[in-house]
């Protein structure tokens, strides 16, 4: 029997709190959770994984537009809704 991680059906679906107007990608990432350290964020970064409300994000030196709904995705199974 599976468990549930190594279920492909299985997201990591949470919520993130505390963040600014205008956040570094990078920093969002971590506090996430979706992303274990910089270099990780920035690999995920330039590998084209990491979108905002569906725009993809090339640049990890950005400083991007967070409101309060939106959705980050980093990879094909890590979804944070910004409340």
């Amino acid at each position: 029997m599976q468990s549930r991680k190594d279920d492909p059906l299985f997201l990591i679906y949470t919520y993130i709190q505390n963040y600014r107007e205008r956040d570094w990608i990078v920093d969002l990432l971590r506090r996430a959770g979706t992303a274990s350290s910089t270099s990780d964020a920035r690999r995920l970064i330039e590998q084209g994984a990491v979108s905002i409300d569906g725009q993809k994000i090339s640049d990890f030196n950005a400083k991007v537009p967070v409101k309060k709904g939106a959705l980050l995705k980093a990879g094909k199974k890590k979804f944070v809704k910004i409340v």
